[in-house]
């Protein structure tokens, strides 16, 4: 399972922590990696390669924001950051943080799929439509 892409979640919020791992598992290669403190995350990022970090932009804001992707960066330099919010006016303050993507709690999880997928040049999602 070499081509596998590796993903980092890290949200303070347990049940988000489970259902994006259990919703990006059911994705073929894929391996998911959970983080519910910044100190997590961090030793997470340090101890393994990750391909992709999801960062709830809340708590890297209790973190130092756009030091705390810097440092996320610095670990996994080859990590993409897509940074979340259930705040979708959060968007710009994540994008000027440092985050390469940013994803709405509130919109269709195919939209997260796809911005994984194109990160990790795979083929789009087949997402049943809302």
């Amino acid at each position: 399972m070499n081509n596998s892409l590796r993903v980092l979640v890290a949200d303070g919020d347990p049940q988000v922590c489970s259902a994006l791992k259990l919703f990006l598992e059911q994705q073929p290669d894929t391996l998911v990696s959970v983080a519910g403190r910044a100190d997590e995350a961090v030793n997470l990022a340090a101890g393994s390669t990750q391909d992709i970090i999801l960062l709830d932009w809340q708590l890297a804001c209790k973190s130092s924001g756009g030091g705390f992707i810097h440092e996320l960066r610095r670990l996994c330099p080859g990590a993409a950051v897509i940074a979340m919010s259930a705040r979708p006016e959060a968007r710009q303050a994540a994008l000027n943080g440092g985050a390469d993507r940013f994803f709405s709690k509130n919109d269709n999880p195919c939209i997260l799929l796809n911005s994984l997928g194109r990160l990790a040049g795979r083929k789009p999602a087949d997402c049943p439509s809302r």
